[in-house]
């Protein structure tokens, strides 16, 4: 699956811990510590539609299996 670079590195966040939220009318990225960094639409939208990210009941967004197994697809 090609990745760009910033779907692999906002991958590589939610693997970390952080999070995706809605906030504001634009996507963030929440990390453990509860900093926010904006992020483009088009960069969520790309993982979202092939299934990388998942909803968390708390309505946020964090990496899927399928997501986790592409980021170690990249590592072999």
């Amino acid at each position: 699956m090609a990745l760009t670079k910033a779907q692999d590195a906002l991958l590589q966040q939610l693997e970390n811990g952080s999070e995706v939220t809605f906030k504001e009318d634009h996507y963030v990225v929440v990390d453990e510590s509860g900093e926010e960094s904006k992020i483009w639409p088009s960069t969520f939208y790309g993982l979202y539609d092939k299934e990388l990210v998942i909803k968390l009941d708390n309505g946020n967004y964090t990496v899927s299996e399928i997501g986790k197994q592409e980021i170690r697809s990249k590592d072999e």
